[in-house]
């Protein structure tokens, strides 16, 4: 089309220049009013041509954005991710026939080799994880399951930390897991709890008069022939106006 300069040309080898000139260039310069690119571009210039649908789109790709950074930061993202897979698959398919997989897996922040794995695992409603046990047979038996959940459904326990539950169930000779596979599992039931924690004191203990609240610090140490010896150091507290007064 001598669109280049005679520099240009000069640069392209030789070899190459010749399968240039040689080669058909109809079936490669061109393009087909039926290629789908043209009907994305189509209807971006359309958006762009109505000032409310632009700026719709860029508040939609603002909002995008937005999640794209939180979950780019989010902790427990992968945990997060494998308990809603199902509803991950289900939306990637619906989405999928307009942006294509590949896209559909990137707006879900998940590669298409796992939504492939997703898509071709089998439930098993005989465990909470919905793990196939023929694919995973080293999961808790249904009566280990069933025992963690009536564990974390008592009364007595509603308000234990689930460390505590979990070592309960060792003293009661219930639980044959180590700590994470409980936690797993727990967290898998989304059983409701109310654990209580007890505030935080900001402030001390403070006291209005001297003399009148008194500490005593007590420390037993045990000597080489077996001795105790206990040493007390006892002070008493003072208020802070009469400290201040007493400051160099």
């Amino acid at each position: 089309m001598n669109l280049l300069t005679n520099d240009q040309k000069k640069e392209i080898a030789s070899s190459t220049l010749s399968d240039w000139k040689k080669r058909d260039l109809s079936t490669i310069v061109g393009y087909d009013e039926n290629d789908p690119f043209f009907e994305t571009y189509q209807l971006g210039k359309r958006i762009k041509d109505i000032p409310a649908l632009e700026k719709a789109n860029e508040a939609v790709l603002s909002v995008c954005d937005f999640y794209k950074s939180i979950l780019a930061n989010l902790r427990g993202k992968r945990r997060i991710w494998n308990e809603h897979k199902n509803e991950i698959i289900s939306l990637i398919k619906i989405i999928s026939p307009v942006f294509g997989v590949t896209r559909s897996c990137e707006f879900l922040q998940i590669s298409v080799q796992r939504f492939y794995r997703w898509s071709r695992e089998i439930s098993c409603p005989s465990s909470v994880l919905n793990l196939c046990r023929k694919n995973h047979p080293n999961q808790l038996t249904l009566e280990e399951q069933k025992s963690i959940e009536n564990y974390l459904r008592k009364p007595e326990f509603i308000h234990w930390p689930l460390r505590s539950v979990f070592y309960q169930m060792l003293r009661d000779g219930i639980a044959f897991m180590n700590l994470t596979t409980f936690y797993k599992y727990a967290r898998s039931f989304n059983v409701a709890r109310y654990v209580r924690r007890k505030p935080k004191q900001r402030t001390g203990i403070r006291s209005d008069a001297p003399l009148k609240l008194l500490h005593m610090d007590t420390t037993i140490i045990r000597t080489l022939d077996n001795l105790r010896v206990v040493f007390i150091l006892s002070r008493t507290t003072f208020p802070e106006r009469f400290l201040a007064g007493r400051l160099p």
